[in-house]
């Protein structure tokens, strides 16, 4: 059965903009009762997600002009054009989601770098416009694995290789680590944690 077509698109621009990440099956309910939401419109932010990240962002950006959210829309701009640059760069019609995180990590750090410099030179103001964006851009990127998590992956990483205590071996353990964590590894971090386990 179809959804009255109200419904349908309401439902429909609430899981883009990402407010039904895990599942907008209550939103079918609330809009259609007694009509169970297809199986095949679940949403997560795994690779099997049925919208892109680059979808999702073109999405709120729509969201973002109707409610004249200046500091969203001016940010969603940026990445878009980032993403179109990294196409361009990739000699692709389209970004992979995992693209497109590289892509908002390289945002996200030159943010948190200019915000580390206008607070050490008194530019708050700066700062906080900078911290507006680096929290638009945080919207679509994965969490990144806390200390004890990373460590286990590190540990995990030197006994597989067998080169536990040589240092020598550092990058091999780093290879390792970004085949398999990639999207959620914070790599200064990882590097700290590397050193001082094969150093052990």
């Amino acid at each position: 059965m179809r959804y009255p077509a109200t419904a349908a698109r309401i439902i429909s621009l609430l899981t883009l903009s990402g407010v039904a990440r895990r599942s907008p099956s209550h939103l079918a309910s609330a809009f259609a009762p007694g009509i169970s939401f297809a199986a095949s419109y679940e949403y997560s932010t795994s690779s099997t997600s049925l919208f892109s990240i680059v979808d999702e962002v073109t999405a709120e950006m729509k969201t973002a002009m109707k409610a004249k959210d200046t500091t969203t829309l001016g940010t969603i701009r940026l990445m878009r054009s980032a993403f179109a640059n990294a196409q361009i760069e990739e000699k692709t019609d389209a970004l992979t989601d995992e693209q497109a995180i590289n892509c908002l990590r390289k945002m996200a750090k030159m943010r948190q770098e200019s915000i580390g410099m206008f607070k050490d030179g008194g530019a708050e103001d700066r700062a906080a416009a900078e911290q507006a964006e680096l929290d638009v851009i945080g919207r679509w990127l994965p969490q990144l694995a806390d200390e004890e998590t990373t460590r286990s992956w590190v540990v995990e990483a030197i006994e597989g290789a067998g080169v536990a205590g040589d240092m020598s071996k550092m990058g091999m353990v780093m290879g390792a680590l970004m085949k398999n964590h990639k999207a959620e590894l914070d790599g200064k971090l990882a590097q700290k944690i590397v050193k001082e386990e094969l150093s052990k």
